[in-house]
Order: C-alpha cells, then sequence, then structure tokens
C-alpha cells in the first residue's frame, strides 16, 4: 500500500499545471477549482485585507498540499 493519496485517483481527476513566480492559482471570493499538490518550488497562499495589507496565510513546498482557503465553505 502507498502513502500516496493521489495514486487512487483516476487519471481524469488530476491535471498538472506549470507556473511561474507571482502568477494567481485562484483569487479570494471566487468559486474553488480543487485540491494542489506542490512538486517543485513552493507556492505562497496570501490575502490582502480591508486597509490593503497582505497577510501570508500559507507557504507551501514539495510535498505539501494546499487549496483556497476557504475550500470546504458554502
Amino acid at each position: 500500500m502507498t502513502n500516496d493519496l493521489f495514486s487512487n485517483l483516476p487519471d481524469t481527476a488530476i491535471r498538472l499545471i506549470s507556473t511561474s513566480t507571482d502568477d494567481v492559482l485562484f483569487r479570494q471570493a471566487e468559486p474553488t477549482t480543487g485540491l494542489y499538490r506542490v512538486q517543485r518550488g513552493c507556492a505562497t497562499l496570501r490575502r490582502t485585507t480591508v486597509a490593503g495589507d497582505t497577510l501570508t496565510l500559507h507557504r507551501a513546498t514539495p510535498g505539501d498540499l494546499f487549496a483556497e482557503a476557504s475550500v470546504f465553505s458554502d
């Protein structure tokens, strides 16, 4: 048995994407599109406050999973 959760998913549920520095995967208040896993590099999840400040919520590194912060909310 493997510890890789993605090995049990059908091929149609997995999509590889390649991004560059400062690319945006999703924006606050947009519908969520899925769960992501970092293979190389890192992904930083940030939110902008009402005052215009930027907060770092999470920094995902290789092997980490991440999603839009409200992926499980209505």
